[in-house]
């Protein structure tokens, strides 16, 4: 058996290889000791509201309720951080109302805007939480009866956001020590690649309808243009009595079962993510909370290509995940200690280019009809609405040379959730997860803001309703946008996991080794003060290393250390790193700063204030 040296300080010995990941991340200590609350909130509409799954202007008042949406939301705690997921059954969160519901759950409950991370599971079968269809700057005139158009209905907005922040209240109200368990199994007949390569060689998106209409199969698909992920990922989060209180559950599909027949069409339904979640509270509880993270799935869906009498079922697809999910359970292990941490980047990505060919013909439909005419049926003109998409790309140049995205990135233990606005293609959540510096990586798609599609590179090139030729609002993003948003969230997970996954045993010792050279008691014209914060500025903390050994190791007082970590997770990231400079300067103490500007009313302003930041 391969062997390596232990890193950790104070242990000697030799480790087999393949418990290394398992062996550096924990240490049992009382800072690290791992609490959670979980909550859920009915959010199903009322009849007549508008189902936001269709893309044409289309209106779908809401007829009958298959299945209840709920506003589910689970905080975590441990070493003085807090980070919380929302999750809706929802079809898109924009970012007006992710503005909203962080700012008011973090006036409830002290939670950083970056700690909380905000996801719909794009169920095709429910209301979106904001406008998304058109540019907010497009100058469509709307009433209430005809608001549907933007995508979303006010009323129901404002009703689903305050139920995500009782959601979130609740699930603090909730904490107590819990144990956390993760586990992964695979299901490849669930979900498969939507872009079937037609033998002229454009895209299709290939769906069964029975032998009858198809008896041949699709015949005119020659194959899938890319992968699916059949991982089906379980964390599991237990009381002290072992008892399940939540989950966070992973798998990777358009939930569009439902949405995919006439007569379900206008049916509410939270589609397979709802289904998965109900069977996991029949094996495990009806109070457990089950939260499901919807993986990259711009290009995935339940219709199976090569079977014309594959019925897509969101009840049968929730069983079967559920029943892997058991097995799952019941082999994990669990740990009632975890890290806790956060991250967020904003990029910007480059919009395509319009044809001028269509920028002319868009213009004179739009010219022609400034307000958006209707056929016989009542039903806007589905060509003025794709000029209309169109026109909106350029408006959102017009206010943003490259299009604002946040990723979003959490540690929870072993578990790295990395959020992904948007839909992005399978292939970049593959990417992510091959090689990943966190043991288990749950992909969140649909999170923060609405941006679209993000396929990639080699999509581009064939077309179709994710990069179609229109360069409709749903399919802005330039090519290379995949691929940056990938290599941008790879650093924030390596950032939080310290990269340990990437590196030998023998290329982190070498790392700790010249790290202790920067040892700050080899400083000795540096206070204390400025030694916390030079641990701080370099990064001296070791994988696994508690917050008592990191003072024992540096000859500090753990309170100094805890108080200034304390002090800095209450305050926004883009503002830690000036904060760790002044302390380091000296034009800062870490007693004032704990202790006098984090008790003012409003902490970050003092704070600001304090240290004249200017950024």
């Amino acid at each position: 058996m391969k062997v390596a040296r232990s890193v950790r300080r104070g242990v000697v010995g030799k480790v087999p290889l393949r418990q290394l990941a398992c062996f550096l991340p924990y240490t049992m200590h009382e800072t690290n000791l791992l609490k959670a609350g979980a909550a859920m909130i009915d959010i199903t509409p009322p009849a007549g509201t508008h189902l936001a799954g269709s893309g044409a202007g289309e209106h779908r008042p809401a007829q009958a309720v298959m299945d209840p949406l709920f506003a589910k939301a689970i905080v975590f705690e441990s070493g003085g951080q807090r980070v919380c997921m929302v999750i809706l059954d929802l079809t898109i969160v924009t970012g007006s109302y992710t503005d909203k519901v962080r700012a008011a759950i973090g006036e409830q409950t002290g939670l950083a805007p970056e700690a909380i991370m905000v996801q719909a599971t794009q169920t095709h079968s429910a209301p979106s939480l904001g406008y998304f269809m058109l540019d907010p700057d497009f100058p469509l005139e709307t009433t209430d009866e005809t608001e549907y158009l933007r995508g979303a209905e006010r009323a129901y907005g404002d009703r689903a956001a305050a139920a995500a922040v009782e959601a979130a209240v609740k699930a603090v109200g909730k904490l107590q020590p819990v144990r956390i368990g993760l586990g992964r199994g695979v299901l490849g007949d669930l979900a498969f690649n939507r872009r079937g390569i037609r033998r002229d060689g454009t895209i299709a998106m290939p769906k069964p309808l029975g032998r009858e209409q198809q008896p041949f199969g699709i015949a005119d698909v020659c194959y899938l243009e890319g992968p699916m992920d059949p991982e089906v990922g379980v964390c599991c989060i237990q009381d002290m009595n072992m008892q399940p209180l939540a989950f966070l559950l992973h798998y990777t599909c358009h939930p569009v079962n439902a949405f995919g027949y006439p007569e379900t069409y206008r049916a509410v339904s939270a589609d397979w993510p709802g289904a998965w979640a109900r069977q996991m509270q029949q094996l495990f509880g009806g109070d457990t909370v089950p939260l499901v993270i919807n993986g990259c799935c711009g290009n995935i869906n339940p219709w199976h290509p090569f079977d014309p009498d594959c019925r897509p079922d969101h009840q049968r697809m929730g069983r079967e995940l559920a029943q892997m999910s058991e097995r799952i359970v019941h082999n994990m292990a669990f740990a009632s200690d975890a890290a806790l941490d956060c991250r967020v980047e904003k990029i910007g990505l480059p919009l395509r280019d319009i044809p001028s060919e269509r920028l002319q013909e868009v213009n004179a439909i739009l010219a022609e009809n400034p307000q958006p005419p209707r056929g016989a049926n009542g039903e806007v003109d589905p060509h003025w609405f794709r000029a209309a998409s169109t026109h909106s790309v350029e408006l959102c140049r017009q206010r943003d040379a490259k299009f604002p995205y946040e990723i979003q990135a959490f540690r929870i233990g072993d578990l790295g959730v990395i959020g992904l606005p948007g839909e992005p293609f399978v292939e970049g959540q593959l990417a992510l997860k091959t090689n990943s510096a966190a043991p288990f990586l749950f992909p969140a798609h649909l999170t923060t803001h609405y941006v679209g599609y993000l396929p990639t590179r080699a999509a581009y090139a064939r077309g179709g309703h994710e990069a179609n030729e229109d360069v409709t609002y749903w399919a802005k993003l330039a090519p290379g946008s995949l691929e940056t948003v990938v290599e941008q969230a790879r650093t924030l997970v390596e950032e939080l996991f310290d990269g340990r996954h990437h590196r030998s045993t023998s290329d982190l010792e070498e790392t700790h080794n010249k790290k202790d050279l920067e040892h700050p008691l080899n400083q000795p014209h540096l206070n204390v003060n400025q030694r916390v914060a030079l641990i701080h500025k370099k990064k001296l903390r070791k994988p696994g290393e508690t917050q008592e050994q990191l003072a024992n190791r540096f000859g500090l007082k753990r309170s100094l250390i805890g108080q200034f970590n304390a002090a800095l997770n209450k305050l926004p990231l883009n503002l830690r790193p000036a904060v760790i400079d002044a302390v380091y300067e000296r034009r800062l103490e870490i007693s004032t700063l704990y202790q006098k500007y984090l008790q003012e009313p409003n902490p970050v302003e003092a704070v600001k204030e304090a240290i004249d930041y200017q950024r």
